[in-house]
């Protein structure tokens, strides 16, 4: 019995590439982190502020 071999000429436009994947995913959590440091630095500007009104107060 003769076995059939088919060969890809043309990249299959629904399989995805490991690589696009990780870089996808390496992406999402660098605007994870980025959100989260931004989150991090507005909330400690926001104590700086309140350290400087109240030692004004003083």
């Amino acid at each position: 019995m003769r076995s059939l071999e088919i060969e890809k000429v043309f990249p299959d436009p629904f399989e995805e590439d490991e690589e696009e994947i990780i870089e996808d995913r390496m992406d999402e959590e660098s605007a994870r982190e980025l959100a989260f440091e931004q989150g991090v630095e507005e909330a400690n500007n926001e104590m700086v502020d309140d350290w400087k009104e109240e030692e004004e107060l003083e």
